[in-house]
């Protein structure tokens, strides 16, 4: 039975075999005709330039080695801290947040028992006055006094009160001896009395001379008496007159003498007085200039310790949002002025990872951790220096900035003491492909 069925399924099935191998030659044959598209066909070689291509990039393009740390921004030039030197209330504020102040320019002023420009005007008239002084004006000082005198009572000033009750006393005491004082007229009256002296020397200078002269002639007529006498001219008792004639002329010599020696050590008295009085003039001047400058160093003090003023030019950066009438406490700071066109610098800390990589001139990225980089961008800088000996956080070195705080999206960025930043130092700057060859070449070894 079951060959029956082997003998009936043959036929069928070589039917149906000769029936199915013309149609799989069919479909080979279409399959073979049939143009595939590009992309089948240029498929391998488009991949193949592709990654030429990629290859090709990676030696265009760079990716730097870096060696990563962090800064703190600081300025050549350090801003200069206003610190208030007295405890008390700000009486005054006259600037603000970002002014542009010059030097010596008033900031604030704190409370006291004093009129601040009551003083400032002070300190104008005594440098007007200390100006005269310098310059040999003594007499200067009558006119200030004076000045002084008109706005002693209606200027307030406060602690200096009585310090400025000592310069007038000063001043006082240095007028008498200015001119119309007492001393210069006494200086007048002693040179008026050496020039009386001085004629009255020339007088008997003149009846010395007179009186030698009326001298020879009574010496000449007593030799002609005697002569005659010799001769009996004339009587004895005539030659006797003659000769007390001549004695008598020769006494009114050393009178006349002692009377000049009297004038001399006369003028020479007068002359010691005004070298006294010269020398007490001189004293009492410099006692003067001791009490202004002691004046001067009492304002000056009562400034530095009231008075907030800019030390130098620069932009005014105020701590916090202060105003007058703030309580505030000796060697607290209001704010800080930082000087114009400073240099900046970041100070660096790297440590000893990769730190054989560093080498001086290399260029280096910053970002701000104030000033987000996607935003604002990176500031060049260059390592220009690297201290020898380590601390205990690593090695400390400098970065300048050659375009200062502006960066590679040309955003000026505002200076803040002590910034803190992210720092990129470009040790190496390799091509990509090395990287990758690199990459593999390690790989290998492993």
């Amino acid at each position: 039975m079951a060959t029956n069925n082997h003998d009936t399924e043959s036929p069928l099935q070589a039917a149906a075999a000769v029936h199915t191998a013309p149609a799989m030659e069919d479909s080979f044959t279409a399959l073979l005709s049939h143009r595939p598209p590009w992309l089948v066909r240029w498929g391998i070689v488009l991949f193949g330039a592709l990654l030429g291509l990629l290859l090709a990039a990676t030696w265009f393009i760079h990716y730097p080695d870096r060696v990563q740390a962090t800064g703190t921004l600081m300025a050549t030039h350090l801003p200069q801290e206003l610190v208030v030197r007295t405890d008390g209330r700000l009486q005054h504020l006259f600037v603000s947040e970002g002014d542009s102040v010059p030097q010596g320019r008033l900031i604030a002023v704190m409370q006291s028992t004093a009129n601040y420009e009551h003083l400032l005007r002070l300190q104008q008239m005594t440098d007007s006055l200390h100006h005269e002084m310098a310059n040999a004006n003594p007499t200067a000082a009558l006119h200030w006094y004076h000045q002084f005198q008109e706005i002693a009572g209606s200027f307030r000033m406060g602690e200096v009160q009585a310090d400025f009750q000592q310069l007038m006393a000063a001043i006082q005491t240095f007028t008498q001896y200015l001119q119309q004082g007492y001393y210069q007229q006494k200086m007048q009256m002693l040179r008026q009395d050496l020039a009386f002296l001085q004629a009255q020397q020339k007088i008997l200078q003149q009846q010395q001379q007179l009186t030698q002269q009326d001298i020879a002639l009574a010496a000449d007529n007593f030799a002609a008496s005697n002569k005659l006498a010799n001769q009996q001219v004339i009587a004895p008792v005539e030659l006797r007159n003659e000769q007390s004639k001549w004695v008598n002329k020769q006494l009114q010599g050393p009178q006349v003498s002692a009377a000049l020696l009297n004038n001399n050590m006369q003028a020479h008295d007068k002359q010691k007085e005004i070298a006294q009085l010269n020398n007490e003039i001189a004293q009492q001047t410099e006692i003067f200039k001791q009490a202004l400058q002691q004046w001067q160093a009492k304002l000056a003090a009562w400034q530095q310790q009231y008075l907030i003023v800019a030390p130098c030019n620069g932009r005014l950066s105020l701590n916090g949002f202060l105003q007058a009438g703030a309580n505030m406490q000796r060697g607290q700071s209001i704010g800080s002025v930082v000087p114009p066109n400073a240099g900046y610098y970041v100070a660096v800390t790297l440590s000893q990872y990769n730190f054989g990589k560093l080498k001086i001139g290399q260029q280096a990225r910053l970002r701000f951790t104030a000033y987000p980089y996607e935003e604002f961008g990176t500031v060049a800088a260059q390592l220009t220096g690297i201290k020898t000996l380590p601390t205990d956080s690593g090695y400390m070195g400098k970065l300048m900035l050659p375009n200062g705080l502006v960066t590679d999206k040309h955003i000026a960025l505002s200076y803040r003491h002590g910034l803190q930043a992210q720092v990129d130092i470009v040790t190496d700057n390799r091509r990509l492909l090395q990287r990758l060859l690199d990459g593999i070449d390690k790989a290998v070894r492993r």
